[in-house]
This record gives C-alpha cells, structure tokens and sequence, in this order.
C-alpha cells in the first residue's frame, strides 16, 4: 500500500463554497416546510374523511326513494287504468279517488327525491373535492419530504466510486438510519455513466480522501492497494503501476463538480 501526503489536483472534486454555506440554512428550512406539509396533509385528509362519511348514507336515500316512486308510478298507472275501466258512476267516483292518492303520491316522492339529489350532489361534490385536496396535499407532503431528505443528506460526506468494469460514478452518503440487522442505511441514488480513458488498462484501487478545503479548493491525500499482491497467480506483471500513472491515464474524461445538493463537506 503506498500513500501521498496532502495535495490538490484540478482533475478531483471541486468544493462550491456558496452551496456548503447555505446547505445547513437550506437543510432547516426544508425541513420546516416537510412539517408543515404533513400538518396540512393531516388536516385535509381528515376534512376528506369527515366528508365522505356524510355523503355515504345519502345514497342508501337515493336508493329507498327512487324505488318508492317507482312503486307510486305503478300504483297510479293501475289507478288510472281502473278509471278507464269503471263502468259505473260508483266504480268511476272510486277509482278517481284512488288516482288522485296516487298522483298526490307521486307529486310527493318526485320532490323528497329532487330535493334529495340537489342535497346529495352538494355533498357529493364537496367530498370528491376533498378527497382531490386530501391527494394533492399529500403529494405535496412526499415531495417536501424527499426535498427534505436531499437536503439533510447533503450535509453528510459523501463517498464516489468510479468502477472500471461499469464505466459508472457511484455516490453514497450515510443517511444515519439503521436496516433491520443493525446495518448502515447508505443512500445510494446518484449512479452516472462515465467515460474511461484507455478502458481496457486496469486502473488499481486507489483511494482519495478530502482532507480539507483551501483557496484553490480540496485537499486531498491518495491511497494506492500495493498492485503486486493482486496479481494473478504466476504472473510477476502489476495491475497497475502507481497512484500517478494511474491516475493521469484513466480518470474520467470530463472534470467531476459537485452540485449544490451533494456537497462535499
């Protein structure tokens, strides 16, 4: 294993001073906005519950009117087939008392009903707009909570590795949360594709630590794994040939900066 004490080198990260500053203000107050999301999601869903459970029973009214004046129309349309039929003055007298029960009956369930409808079509507009309110706040709710998360996260240090094999940049970042054995919760969301120089030369294990910032940026020391102890078996060639070497020839293409939301610390 072979180390390089402190240095800088322009290819590395580049630390943004202006995003490390503001990161804890920007930390807090998302944080206070994710609250105040879950508050307003509360509220709303319970206004959305309170709603539908008063709107529920007036579909069962619906239902028992509707099928009354369904049986009035029935025994009006019998009625006045009976005054058709009447021969008598008697039966014909009967029978036209008999149709106007009936009708008086019909004119009464026709209102119950109208005024039943305009009742419950209020009642079920306000609870289908509740119910919209209660999913956009909490919509609302999960993107705070995400904004909320990135930003706490990026106040914890972050961990990059580039992979040869998959020509990909990996970042990841503790999210102080345990896994159900006991295990570290690392977040692991930020995976982008890289290019290699010189691909097919293996580039060795190195590690490059931040150690501090300067006026010219980081301040990194380097760690190279001793090549010579992962060769394959029978070979007496390296894998690699040094932390320097390695480096010039098979970094990345482009030059790596951190984003506002990942700073390094």
């Amino acid at each position: 294993m072979r180390s390089r004490s402190s240095f800088p080198h322009p290819a590395l990260f580049v630390a943004k001073p202006e995003a490390i500053a503001a990161a804890p203000a920007r930390a807090e107050t998302l944080a206070r906005e994710a609250d105040e999301a879950t508050r307003s999601a509360q509220q709303t869903k319970n206004v959305a519950a309170v709603a539908a459970k008063e709107a529920a029973p007036l579909a069962a009214a619906l239902r028992k009117l509707e099928l009354a004046k369904t049986s009035a129309d029935a025994a009006l349309a019998v009625a006045e087939k009976a005054l058709a039929a009447a021969k008598t003055d008697q039966a014909k007298a009967r029978a036209e008392d008999q149709k106007q029960k009936a009708a008086a009956k019909v004119d009464e369930l026709q209102k119950q009903l109208d005024a039943t409808k305009a009742n419950a079509r209020s009642k079920l507009d306000s609870a289908a707009a509740a119910s919209a309110a209660a999913k956009a706040a909490e919509t609302k709710k999960a993107d705070a909570d995400k904004a909320a998360s990135q930003a706490k996260l990026a106040l914890e240090p972050v961990s990059v590795f580039i992979s040869r094999a998959t020509q990909k940049l990996y970042v990841r970042r503790h999210t102080q949360k345990r896994l159900p054995d006991g295990g570290e919760l690392f977040d692991a969301t930020i995976e982008v594709p890289v290019t290699i120089r010189d691909p097919d030369k293996p580039l060795g294990t190195h590690v490059f630590t931040a150690m501090g910032r300067t006026d010219r940026g980081l301040r990194w020391t380097a760690v190279t794994i001793d090549s010579r102890r992962m060769c394959s078996v029978g070979s007496r060639q390296p894998l690699c040939h040094g932390p320097r070497s390695s480096f010039r020839t098979s970094l990345c293409t482009a030059r790596p900066t951190i984003a506002p939301s990942s700073s390094l610390r």
